[in-house]
């Protein structure tokens, strides 16, 4: 395939170093994107599909529990959205621990919590 840079056309191999030297010999940067959507899946990509779904079935469920807890107004001093909106934050660890955890994970081990979490990325 072929990509245009600039008036100039140039290859995929050419964009190898992503890099481009106009007339002038400057250099600007630039990348190529290829849409893999369409590509079938490599022994990778099947091997990580396998691990997701070996994971506990809690870590399976976790990002539908941390949207049911994080939308709760009655948690919203216990576990909430940073102002940002880009992460979370747990405010108060003995609530957390004492309340949360029990109705959503059936333990109260926040350490175990933190590790689920980390588990899923």
């Amino acid at each position: 395939k072929n990509g245009y840079f600039g008036q100039e056309q140039c290859s995929v191999g050419d964009m190898r170093n992503n890099s481009h030297n106009d007339s002038n010999g400057c250099s600007d940067r630039y990348y190529v994107y290829k849409d893999w959507s369409h590509d079938p899946p490599t022994q990778c990509d099947l091997n990580a599909i396998k691990r997701e779904r070996a994971l506990h079935p809690s870590a399976q469920r976790l990002p539908s529990k941390l949207n049911r807890m994080l939308g709760d107004p009655a948690l919203s001093g216990v576990i909430a959205w940073k102002p940002h909106g880009r992460s979370w934050q747990i405010e108060d660890r003995n609530e957390f621990r004492r309340r949360v955890l029990p109705a959503y994970f059936q333990h109260s081990n926040v350490a175990s919590f933190i590790r689920l979490v980390n588990a899923w990325g």
